[in-house]
């Protein structure tokens, strides 16, 4: 049952395919293996959605110019690293409980090793901060906070407990927003503090939702994620719950204004 599932699953189809050998096939199973790995092209609509979000309310909201194409290309490359570093680092502690719920991930398929991995990670992180830093410390400060998290997080957080650590989750892709009004802008300011929440509720609602899918392999593994602490039916209402917070809280933004709070530095 578990292999006809993972069979019909997109990374197994991507991973999975056989070619005649020869170096040009090589190198796309490698290039393959590294485009699973980052849970691409999933993982680029994260710095997307950051900088449109930006975008398009700087220039609702006070008039902001969007002719600042090269920096939106830099943060768009800067965010998407820096995820794929943190979707193979995940993987790579991850890769017990994979090995028993998703056989099909690129470590337990055989098809990278764990050093692999990390060499992947090392190198995805030390672009993205390099470039980070280029622009400005401040953004620097930012990408390495987030590098530090995505670190920490499989390795120690993710063993603490399951609702903290999809709520770090979600904070941490709210800062994606923070850190593209920082390059476009040149400040920090309401505008994007108040995707913060919205983001913290989706991230919630999404990790709640793959610890049902994954409770078999999770318990194994040992993590106490809400579906495996509490049951599924716990996970299940979280998923609810942060559903209609993140709902609600998609008139933030406006609220602010209409309130007569600042979304901008003087």
């Amino acid at each position: 049952m578990e292999n006809n599932r993972a069979s019909t699953d997109i990374d197994a189809f991507c991973v999975r395919r056989r070619r005649a050998p020869g170096p040009f096939s090589l190198i796309r199973r490698k290039l393959l293996t590294y485009w699973v790995l980052a849970r691409f092209p999933w993982r680029f609509y994260f710095g997307l959605m950051g900088a449109l979000y930006i975008m398009v309310l700087a220039r609702a909201i006070y008039n902001a110019p969007l002719h600042n194409i090269p920096i939106l290309i830099v943060a768009f490359v800067i965010i998407s690293l820096i995820n794929a570093g943190g979707c193979a680092i995940n993987d790579y502690f991850d890769r017990e409980a994979d090995a028993l719920s998703k056989p099909y991930r690129p470590i337990p398929a055989g098809n990278i090793s764990p050093k692999g991995v990390l060499e992947y990670t090392a190198v995805t992180f030390v672009i993205g901060a390099a470039l980070a830093i280029y622009i400005n410390f401040l953004s620097f400060v930012i990408v390495l906070g987030e590098i530090l998290f995505l670190v920490t997080y499989p390795s120690i957080l993710k063993r603490l407990s399951g609702l903290l650590a999809n709520f770090l989750i979600g904070l941490a892709l709210g800062f994606i927003a923070v850190f593209c009004e920082l390059l476009l802008l040149g400040h920090i300011s309401y505008l994007s503090l108040a995707f913060v929440p919205m983001a913290i509720a989706g991230g919630m609602q999404a990790n709640a939702l793959m610890d049902i899918i994954t409770l078999v392999g999770d318990a194994k593994a040992g993590y106490t994620t809400v579906a495996v602490t509490y049951g599924v039916s716990a996970a299940v209402a979280v998923v609810v719950t942060v559903s209609v917070v993140a709902s609600s809280s998609t008139t933030f933004p406006t609220s602010l204004e209409s309130s007569g709070s600042p979304l901008r530095p003087s």
